[in-house]
């Protein structure tokens, strides 16, 4: 791998973290914020932790395709891939 390629994951792998640690906390602080302001305790920290794991698990549903859009190796994208081709390398794999 190039020196680029291994930043850029390194820097996805980052944001992941990031994001996902940060939803957690932000929904537990909340709810227990809430809880101490309106009595309600446990009940809307369990509320608003399991909201933030349900949005860390979002986000990383939502990275999914982003990833494989990129990747020229994962299914479904090597017909993309052809129409990318020029067409003398067209008409080379269909000579064949």
């Amino acid at each position: 791998m190039k020196s680029h390629e291994v930043v850029k994951a390194l820097s996805l792998i980052t944001q992941i973290g990031i994001y996902i640690v940060a939803s957690v906390v932000v929904g537990v602080f909340l709810g227990r914020f809430l809880d101490n302001l309106l009595g309600t305790s446990p009940w809307l920290l369990l509320l608003f932790s399991l909201l933030g794991i349900g949005a860390a698990f979002k986000f990383l549903l939502d990275l999914i395709p982003k990833g494989e859009q990129n990747d020229p190796n994962a299914p479904g994208n090597a017909e993309d891939q052809k129409e990318q081709d020029s067409p003398e390398e067209q008409n080379d794999s269909d000579e064949r």
